[in-house]
């Protein structure tokens, strides 16, 4: 086959020229890549609007990097994935915030058992006051040290009652319950607030290594085992009852039943005693 002339190719129509084959056509024909690149172009820009018309009968003859509808769905698939991805993050955080406040419940719960052993097993006053033992002086619960009578009385108190609570463990106990009071604060802010999962899960390790920090020295230390929560009964009842009579004044006050024996000792001697005269005694004539 004879290869048609560049001047042969000016006369033919568009249609003619691409149906020819690449045998018949002369070397590098300026025309025909004009004509060629035109039609892609055109057909490309054709597809695409028959794309975002919604024709999906046809394939794209486009790169998905170029299509705006697949970036678009891409993109949006995206921000699902990262919002399913917070999601189970937030479910996480609360999940364990969950756990350390069920912890926090449960040792606030030992906390105020131990709190009332303590308040049980401290010295009371013949007042009803409960004292604490601080080395060799005395306070009440609102930490003042006691003097005079009142001191006078816990001292006697403490003879009875020598293991009596100090004022060491009721602060220790006080301390250790407002501690768990303000952690248990703290979580729930942070989950009202709704502050970002990131610095969420940053505080809530924090707040983890403070409670478990706890947990291991109140492990290590020895556990104190206090006695009768009423020692006064187990000192013999009334003998030691509480009263409103100042010590001092009991002290001075004379022992009725001593002076009840010696009382009964004179009456049986005056009984035994013979009158001056009897049965065998001479009558004045």
């Amino acid at each position: 086959m004879s290869k048609t002339t560049e001047d042969d190719l000016e006369t033919l129509t568009e249609d003619e020229l691409l149906a020819l084959p690449e045998e018949a056509l002369p070397n590098d024909p300026s025309r025909l890549r004009t004509i060629r690149s035109t039609e892609a172009h055109e057909r490309d820009f054709d597809e695409l609007l028959l794309e975002l018309a919604g024709d999906t009968s046809r394939h794209l003859m486009i790169s998905a990097e170029k299509d705006p509808k697949e970036k678009q769905r891409r993109e949006e698939q995206h921000r699902r994935e990262q919002q399913l991805a917070w999601e189970q993050q937030m479910r996480d955080i609360r999940d364990r915030q969950d756990r350390l406040l069920l912890q926090i419940e449960e040792r606030q719960i030992e906390i105020e058992k131990h709190r009332k052993e303590i308040e049980d097993n401290a010295l009371r006053l013949r007042d009803g006051r409960r004292i604490y033992v601080d080395g060799d002086r005395y306070r009440d619960g609102e930490g003042r040290v006691l003097t005079g009578a009142d001191e006078a009385d816990a001292a006697r108190q403490h003879e009875y009652h020598a293991n009596a609570s100090t004022w060491q463990q009721k602060t220790e106990a006080d301390r250790d319950a407002e501690e768990l009071r303000r952690l248990r604060e703290k979580i729930l802010k942070d989950r009202e607030d709704g502050i970002a999962p990131d610095e969420a899960a940053h505080r809530l390790t924090g707040y983890e290594k403070e409670f478990n920090e706890k947990a291991q020295d109140r492990a290590a230390q020895a556990p104190v085992v206090f006695g009768s929560g009423d020692y006064m009964a187990e000192l013999g009842g009334d003998a030691y009852a509480l009263s409103t009579v100042p010590a001092f004044t009991q002290a001075a006050a004379p022992d009725s039943a001593a002076e009840r024996r010696i009382t009964e000792n004179d009456t049986s001697r005056t009984q035994r005693t013979p009158r001056p005269g009897g049965q065998g005694t001479l009558k004045p004539a």
